[in-house]
């Protein structure tokens, strides 16, 4: 099953980090997804990139690199790579973690696209698409 670390945009304003990363660790999960908007000063910078932590196991890595590719598949958006990065979330998680950057709300193709409920279930569907390879390859 899924559990969610924050449910509505109204969790924004008490939102903690530490917060989540504990919900994680005492759920006793598999992998740990955090799902985001990118921006940019830049508003024709568009994509979709992954992030896995800098010094973390291979099984982040891989997680990374199978959803982006699942997320370039599906979206069919500029594919801006996997990356690394010591996003909280990513490090103190005691299961493999991922941080997506599913496209730019700061570019306005890509918000509206952001904001259209087929693209994110497209999302959705190319996550899943990335974990089930994840488990079973």
């Amino acid at each position: 099953g899924v559990v969610y670390t924050r449910q509505s945009y109204a969790d924004l304003q008490s939102d903690d980090l530490s917060n989540r990363v504990e919900i994680a660790n005492n759920s006793c999960a598999d992998i740990f997804i955090s799902g985001h908007c990118n921006a940019a000063a830049n508003e024709a910078a568009q994509g979709t990139e992954t992030y896995s932590f800098t010094n973390g196991s291979a099984n982040s890595a891989k997680l990374a690199n199978l959803c982006q590719q699942e997320l370039i598949s599906e979206l069919g958006t500029i594919d801006r790579g996997t990356k690394t990065a010591n996003y909280m979330v990513l490090k103190y998680t005691n299961m493999p973690a991922i941080l997506v950057e599913f496209a730019f709300i700061s570019n306005a193709a890509e918000e509206a696209l952001l904001c259209d409920d087929t693209y994110k279930t497209r999302c959705a569907k190319a996550l899943y698409k990335g974990v089930y390879r994840y488990f079973n390859e």
